[in-house]
């Protein structure tokens, strides 16, 4: 799409999206109605420049002079954001960079009452406080075909029963849970509707997956594998925030349950030690059994770890028989001992990938460990991997990490 520009100080649309941000005036959005065709504007973008700008720049004029969030310039829009709301169909809308308790309570209601038919939502960067404030946004877009959720944060749980439990349909072509500060369970929670959706269709998910509780993955790959098709996953150990029950809430927050946070708050405890989480993570694929899907192309990215191995039988289980694309990287520290590498040769071996599958294995490694694994024209690797080897139909190679790295 042509790039549409007003010629006004905060030159507010571009490439058919209205950006909002704190320099953006009351005019600029007024004047939109005569500079721009109806049918030209698909998205709304609103950005509160905390700790970026709309191009991924280091930008915190968003903070007052206590270095605390200041969106009160947002509640100035209102009046003409409603104006506009009621002209254009927006079919996107961006969240970016907002500390939710800091929007008053109208102006949260008016962002999810008049842009609630768009059916692709974008969260990027935003701490909703609350559980309960992101579900409720979640669940103000009935139409959702799109979800993107990057780098956001919900640190206190009350959310209810009620809340969490839906039976309509979701049907989303897209899901992106990108890296985040705090574990996703409630958003799986809600995805899945406590259990009682009967129909969660996914086509394609890019999913960062970051807990040591592999519960709460396991049962959203379960559900959406009768439906994915593309994945790109990516999986890296580290210590989120969890979830803290609290009866508390923003002004507005009706919905209180103590009881049923605090059964979540325990369910979604994950286990400090990865070495016991592994055991009870390939201990639920045993027993939960994700049924092979239709699942035909794979990106997937794994920091070797003990839980790399679950990762691994977790997409073995996934994938398709009709694969056409299966691309498989482990960044090593350190070498894996032998077992683990006869773990995951065998892993690999399960997989029905044919003569005309693309299938990539590659290792992510430092010189000195690249030297080890690849001298004569990779020996080493290949006694590591004989299966791999036999089925002389993997690509199988490495990247240097410290030579990519220097060269950055």
């Amino acid at each position: 799409m042509s790039t549409l520009d007003i010629t006004t100080p905060a030159s507010i649309v571009h490439d058919g999206c209205i950006i909002i941000k704190r320099s953006t005036r009351p005019d600029d959005i007024s004047s939109i109605h005569t500079r721009i065709a109806l049918p030209s504007v698909r998205e709304i973008g609103l950005f509160a420049h905390t700790t970026h700008d709309e191009n991924g720049e280091h930008d915190k004029s968003g903070l007052d002079k206590d270095d605390m969030p200041n969106h009160a310039w947002l509640d100035e829009l209102v009046p003409v954001l409603s104006e506009i709301a009621q002209d254009f169909h927006f079919e996107k809308v961006t969240l970016c960079d907002f500390s939710w308790g800091c929007v008053t309570k109208s102006t949260r209601e008016f962002l999810l009452s008049r842009f609630s038919s768009a059916t692709h939502l974008k969260l990027c960067t935003v701490d909703f406080w609350y559980t309960n404030e992101l579900l409720k946004t979640l669940q103000s877009f009935p139409r959702l075909t799109q979800l993107e959720i990057v780098n956001c944060e919900w640190e206190f749980l009350n959310l209810s029963q009620e809340q969490a439990t839906r039976t309509e349909e979701l049907n989303l072509t897209h899901l992106i849970l990108d890296e985040a500060h705090t574990q996703y369970d409630p958003v799986v929670l809600w995805l899945l509707g406590n259990g009682e959706r009967a129909i969660v269709n996914v086509s394609s998910a890019h999913i960062v997956w970051e807990n040591t509780d592999a519960r709460c993955l396991v049962r959203l790959m379960e559900k959406i594998a009768p439906s994915l098709r593309n994945l790109t996953y990516r999986q890296k150990v580290k210590n989120l925030v969890e979830c803290t029950p609290t009866s508390r809430g923003l002004d507005g927050d009706e919905l209180t349950d103590p009881s049923f946070s605090a059964v979540l708050a325990e369910r979604w405890t994950a286990p400090e030690n990865e070495k016991v989480a592994t055991v009870k993570a390939m201990e639920l694929l045993r027993t939960t059994r994700v049924n092979r899907g239709v699942l035909t192309e794979l990106d997937a990215c794994i920091d070797w770890s003990p839980l790399a191995v679950f990762g691994i039988e977790l997409l073995c289980q996934l994938l398709s028989h009709q694969a056409t694309s299966v691309s498989l990287t482990l960044i090593l520290d350190s070498s894996p001992n032998d077992t683990e590498w006869d773990t995951v040769d065998e892993l690999l071996n399960t997989l029905t990938v044919n003569k005309t599958t693309l299938a990539v294995f590659e290792l992510w490694l430092d010189g000195d460990l690249a030297n080890s694994l690849f001298f004569d024209d990779g020996a080493p690797i290949m006694r590591r991997l004989p299966r791999l080897v036999q089925q002389n139909i993997w690509q199988i190679g490495y990247v240097d990490s410290s030579y990519d790295s220097a060269s950055d």
